[in-house]
């Protein structure tokens, strides 16, 4: 609703936070001979059109940081994007009130690079007005 004062941050979080979502969403990923497969389940609490995004995440990644406290070369960085799994923009979805939808995405090739036991992904639905709700989850390994 456009800039705020800080001092009416505390209610506005409050509000935003004990509002209904108009989605639920529950995301599984998996690697399994270094490809990762992944599997959103949608049910939709109203009728609704966005666009689904996935990402990818990865902790545990040792790099140089500079803070107001100074430089830290063995700063730990967690939550580092590495990759936007369906595109820049996500995919279309639209759902009727009630409406379940499982959206899978197989065979993904991962960067070499990356550590598999520290990635997750992240699935979320945005529109025009936002999100409208995400979720995560650990990427498990089975291999």
């Amino acid at each position: 609703g456009g800039l705020k004062d800080y001092t009416a941050w505390g209610g506005i979080v409050r509000d935003e936070i004990q509002r209904e979502s108009s989605l639920n969403i529950s995301v599984n990923a998996s690697v399994s001979n270094g490809k990762l497969s992944v599997e959103t389940d949608l049910l939709a609490l109203e009728t609704l059109s966005g666009k689904l995004q996935l990402w990818v995440l990865e902790d545990g990644i040792v790099a140089p940081q500079i803070s107001h406290s100074g430089a830290n070369p063995q700063y730990v960085h967690n939550h580092v994007f590495r990759d936007a799994l369906n595109g820049t923009w996500g995919e279309d979805v639209t759902l009727s009130l009630g409406e379940q939808k499982m959206v899978e995405h197989k065979n993904i090739e991962l960067d070499a690079s990356w550590k598999t036991e520290n990635l997750s992904v992240v699935a979320f639905v945005y529109n025009n007005d936002g999100v409208m709700q995400a979720a995560q989850c650990k990427v498990t390994i089975n291999e």
